[in-house]
């Protein structure tokens, strides 16, 4: 997986060069946040505020600044397939 700046970068500009198909897949199973770990991360943050979160609470909390991030990921897993789907039926490049 890109770093995890590029990643929401990717996720915005719907990049496929910096994310692929499997990274999207692996994001929308694995990595989704929820709003109960957001805002367990939120409560430790305001209780330890000189404390640095972990790698994992850093790109929860980084995929949580994106709107809509799971209709996003859905979109672009469409767009995607939709692509893959038109090349097989020979509708692109006619």
């Amino acid at each position: 997986m890109p770093p995890p700046r590029a990643i929401k970068a990717a996720i915005q500009k719907f990049d496929s060069t910096i994310l692929n198909k499997e990274g999207i897949d692996k994001i929308l199973t694995t990595m989704m946040p929820n709003s109960q770990d957001v805002e367990l991360i939120q409560n430790a943050q305001a209780e330890n505020p000189d404390m640095p979160l972990g790698n994992a609470e850093q790109f929860i909390m980084l995929l949580a600044e994106i709107p809509n991030l799971l209709e996003r990921l859905k979109l672009w897993i469409f767009m995607l397939d939709y692509a893959n789907v038109e090349k097989v039926c020979g509708f692109i490049n006619r």
